[in-house]
Order: structure tokens, then sequence, then C-alpha cells
């Protein structure tokens, strides 16, 4: 599958832009990090195989900004 991105702003739940077919992998990462504030987000279940059901479980966290 080619690959496509999306622009995460913030939590909650997102959808990628082109849908997976069941037994079709998936590979996500960080493209770039917010800058404004300054932050280091981090990626969790970012990859894995559909299996017949919408993948509920990657998560991308946002840490608090410094105080400053």
């Amino acid at each position: 599958m080619a690959a496509s991105s999306i622009d995460i702003t913030g939590n909650g739940a997102f959808t990628m832009p082109k849908p997976l077919n069941d037994g079709d992998s998936y590979d996500l990462s960080i493209a770039s990090q917010p800058t404004a504030p300054l932050q280091a987000c981090t990626l969790s279940n970012g990859n894995g195989v559909t299996h017949g059901a919408n993948v509920a479980d990657v998560a991308v966290t946002w840490p608090a900004p410094a105080p400053g």
C-alpha cells in the first residue's frame, strides 16, 4: 500500500485517509514534532495487521509543555 499522511493536532480519535482491508499491515510514525511549544510526542502500537475490525489501540501522546 502506498504511504499516506495525516495531521493530528491534539488528543482524540483519528481516521486514516485511506481505508485498510482485512489482513493489511500498517506502520505508522511521527514525521515531525510540535514546535510551538516544543514537545516530544510518542507513538504507541503504531504497527500491526488489521483483523476484521477497526484498529483502536494506536495512541499518540503529547506531553504537557514545560513551564515557561
